[in-house]
């Protein structure tokens, strides 16, 4: 992480950092939370754990594939939308 900061130490970061970036990222492009905590493999707790035997495989592969299309559409400039500042000589 060093390194992809210019050599600057980041602080105080850690790994679990991306984890809770994710799980924000998935309330925020509309995934329910109870899929996006199974996403982040936290388990279904209380009566849920123990009458919803259900294992959200289909939705979990949509939370990770509108997660990557999400990432992509951000490290991604679409070509039209890019507009030259100034005029190279």
């Amino acid at each position: 992480m060093t390194a992809l900061n210019g050599g600057k130490p980041i602080p105080s970061w850690v790994w679990h950092d991306l984890r809770r970036s994710y799980r924000t990222g998935l309330s925020t492009i509309g995934i329910e939370p109870h899929i996006a905590e199974l996403c982040i493999a936290h388990r279904q707790r209380g009566l849920h754990k123990v009458y919803d035997q259900h294992k959200y495989d289909a939705e979990k592969r949509h939370a990770f594939a509108a997660w990557a299309q999400h990432v992509m559409n951000v490290v991604t400039p679409l070509p039209d939308k890019v507009v030259s500042l100034r005029k190279v000589t």
